[in-house]
């Protein structure tokens, strides 16, 4: 978003907001509930998760989706993703 709080400007080929849309495959984190006294068997594992948003932010280290843009120069529903739990990505500008 701008400074005045409107979506950056965009060509034909853009989302609606300026900001490309992405899908990101990435292994997160896990643990059971209750977490005490597990057996061998009882262990976590990661999982495999899907986040499918606007991307905001795209750095070596990490990568920032919204859900939502707000017209006043908010976001809604974002999360960061490290570039290391990222195993496929997609990219949409249309």
């Amino acid at each position: 978003m701008t400074a005045e709080g409107e979506a950056p400007k965009r060509t034909a080929k853009q989302s609606l907001t300026g900001y490309p849309v992405c899908e990101i495959k990435w292994l997160d984190s896990s643990e059971t509930v209750p977490n005490e006294e597990l057996s061998e068997d009882e262990l976590p594992t990661p999982h495999v998760k899907y986040s499918v948003g606007y991307l905001l932010h795209d750095s070596k280290e990490f990568v920032v989706l919204a859900g939502i843009c707000n017209d006043h120069g908010t976001y809604d529903y974002a999360i960061a993703i490290p570039r290391t739990s990222i195993i496929d990505e997609r990219r949409r500008t249309r």
